[in-house]
């Protein structure tokens, strides 16, 4: 609620003492009554401050005229942020001179606090500064000349204030809780009369404004089709077809509310406000199921919440342009553990290490690499790249992969959700002192527990369908079909979206080798940093009987020159970490054994020696001094 306080900036008295009025009320709504033309009148006749002033002798102050409109004294809001911590303030300050007149109809218009914290401030932020407080109703003057003799009489007027308002309180509460249990029982429909925008009242029923229902479908579809895009190109396409809309349109802080706000899937969670109107509103009981009419499906909304969660919440504006780093937030520096972060001067595209550019000193050497050639290696050496979940689906085993997917992606918000309600539900019983709604919080979490167990083995049973549908893998010349066709539509600004959230579904980093293998005397941030196992490889070709050197010198000659190559820029490479379950990491190490790695090196395409197997490096190498070196096997 708005404070309306009728005086300005309190200016340093150009007089001695004055008489000044104070009144408030707390709530707005007794703006329409006759509170305050009771306590400060209307005119000269009806204002018994000014006939106070003029009975003691002392000017009346014209131009500060206080008064607190909705502000509760009960909470201390009129000092805190009302015309009485103003004046408060200018006491202190000496801009009112000592020897004033706090004139108020009575005790209650300014505190209504606990009977100590009233005390102190009546007593020592005003009286004690030779400032007295004249009481109408009372008609008694406190001031330092009296205190000695006033002060039980003041404290007993305090605690009588607080009594009464705490006894309201306290009947308001019971009120508010009584309401909330028969709307959860179900015998009555109205909480209270404020409703979202989208809801409107029909003969005491809940319902939608025409049209709202596909509105918020439009919008939450949108944001999971395309979870980067922003709040702010959401409003402005609503706006432009959206079958309905708010009284202001569809903005970008409004799209952002709306992303997150569980009445739009029949939720209400009442709240108790803590602290007064400045204080903190936490969660008062449990969520109330389907009190609003549905506005958007439940899976779906559940789903965008966990996509906002990935993103730290981050929805508002956003790029209209393309998005031009496919690896964003993957991208990680072997040798000192910063991040590599694009950058584009208009003319190339780059990826280099933070702690490079950014500090004064050179915390990190290693060098930048062209950006094209990240992501040309990603999409040519991902085998684990599902180009038909990110490409219009075409057959109907891609629809049913589609689905799938969107199944586990609904438990999985589903889930996280449950979490969220039983974490509610602890904090309340630490909150609680009343035994039986603490059974009751307690009885919930119970349910809550049962049914999280059987979506965990619904998710588990989706989870094995897709990797039944998805088991059966395609071709290399199909795969790589359908590489080029991902290629070709890369132009468009969703595309690469969806292939960025695509790539972080099954990566967990990416190492970018941006100078090759580092001395094995080298200290680096990753100890799997130094696995160049160059020579075991070169070995086990050998005893194959792949090739042979002609002489050991010469093998000893091509180990030297590879290993430099491998150890520059000329050996830069990406090494890619995979997500892996507990299940397929012990499956892998029990089928590899020592020889399994949790990632996979990928070449650059201009880069020479990178790949451990020897027979790539020569391959690359192809210069007349390694094909004299060699004799076939």
């Amino acid at each position: 609620m708005a404070t309306k306080v009728r005086a300005k900036p309190i200016a340093p008295a150009d007089t001695g003492p004055q008489v000044y009025d104070y009144g408030r009320f707390s709530f707005s709504r007794q703006a329409s009554g006759g509170s305050k033309r009771r306590q400060q009148g209307d005119d000269d006749s009806e204002n018994r401050a000014r006939k106070y002033a003029a009975k003691v002798g002392l000017p009346f102050n014209e131009t500060l005229r206080m008064f607190d409109e909705g502000l509760s004294a009960y909470h201390g809001d009129n000092v805190a942020r009302g015309a009485l911590g103003k004046f408060l303030a200018a006491i202190e300050t000496g801009v009112i001179a000592p020897g004033s007149v706090l004139w108020v109809e009575s005790i209650d218009r300014l505190t209504r606090q606990n009977p100590l914290k009233g005390l102190k401030l009546i007593l020592f932020g005003i009286i004690e500064k030779d400032i007295s407080i004249y009481v109408d109703d009372l008609h008694e003057v406190y001031s330092t000349d009296n205190a000695d003799d006033t002060i039980g009489e003041l404290y007993g007027e305090i605690k009588r204030a607080h009594r009464e308002s705490k006894r309201k309180s306290d009947l308001a509460l019971a009120g508010w809780q009584q309401r909330r249990k028969d709307v959860r029982a179900g015998t009555k429909e109205l909480l209270d009369a404020k409703h979202p925008h989208w809801i409107k009242v029909v003969a005491g029923k809940k319902v939608l404004h025409d049209g709202a229902k596909k509105a918020f479908t439009l919008l939450f579809q949108r944001k999971e089709k395309t979870p980067k895009v922003g709040s702010t190109t959401i409003a402005r396409e609503l706006n432009a077809k959206a079958p309905w809309q708010p009284s202001g349109g569809w903005t970008n802080a409004y799209v952002y509310r709306c992303l997150r706000n569980r009445a739009l899937i029949g939720d209400k969670q009442p709240g108790q406000l803590i602290g007064g109107q400045l204080g903190e509103r936490v969660p008062e009981g449990d969520v109330i199921a389907d009190y609003y009419p549905t506005a958007v499906d439940r899976g779906l909304f559940l789903r965008v919440q966990q996509i906002l969660a990935k993103s730290n919440g981050n929805a508002k504006g956003g790029r209209n342009d393309k998005l031009q780093n496919l690896l964003q937030g993957l991208c990680h520096c072997p040798y000192c553990g910063g991040k590599f972060r694009h950058h584009n001067d208009g003319t190339t595209q780059i990826l280099h290490c933070i702690k490079r550019r950014r500090s004064k000193k050179l915390e990190c050497n290693a060098p930048s690499v062209p950006y094209k050639l990240c992501e040309d290696a990603i999409l040519e050496h991902c085998k684990r790249l599902r180009v038909d979940q990110i490409l219009p689906a075409k057959s109907q085993q891609q629809k049913l992969i589609r689905a799938t997917h969107t199944t586990i992606e609904t438990l999985s918000a589903e889930l996280e959700d449950i979490k969220e309600q039983i974490a509610n539900f602890e904090d309340q019983i630490g909150r609680t002192k009343d035994a039986k709604r603490r059974d009751s919080y307690e009885a919930k979490i119970v349910a809550l527990e049962t049914g999280q167990a059987g979506k965990e083995k619904h998710l588990t049973t989706a989870r094995q369908e897709l990797q039944r549908l998805t088991s059966a893998q395609t071709s290399f010349e199909e795969w790589q079909k359908n590489i080029d066709t991902l290629r070709k539509s890369l132009d468009s600004h969703d595309m690469r979206l969806r292939l960025n959230g695509h790539l972080a579904e099954f990566i967990e980093k990416i190492e970018v080798y941006s100078r090759g293998y580092p001395d094995p005397l080298e200290k680096c941030f990753d100890p799997e940093v130094h696995d160049d196992n160059f020579e075991q490889w070169l070995a086990a070709v050998e005893a194959a009987g792949t090739f042979r050197f002609k002489s050991q010198q010469q093998r000893s000659e091509f180990v030297a020159w590879a290993t430099l190559q491998r150890r520059s820029r000329k050996g830069r490479f990406l090494r890619v970490y995979y997500r892996h379950t507990d299940a397929q990491r012990e499956r892998m190490q029990k089928t590899w054994g020592d020889a399994w790695r949790p990632f996979l090196d990928v070449p650059l395409a201009d880069s020479v020696g990178c790949q451990p197997n020897p027979l790539t490096v020569l391959d690359q190498f192809n210069t007349r001094k390694t094909k004299r070196m060699l004799t076939n096997g």
